[in-house]
């Protein structure tokens, strides 16, 4: 529960900082050959 305003930029830019520190949140997992195999990106944009 959020009381107040929300400041959506600041929000959007504390999220981006979050995603930019933690490599489970940019893991791309793919079938290849049968095989899985799982990929960090270098960066992704969040959207809200």
């Amino acid at each position: 529960e959020i009381k107040g305003e929300l400041d959506v930029a600041l929000f959007e830019k504390a999220f981006q900082l979050v995603v930019d520190r933690h490599d489970a949140l940019r893991l791309v997992l793919s079938v290849q050959g049968g095989n899985v195999r799982q990929r960090v990106l270098p960066y992704v944009k969040s959207q809200l």
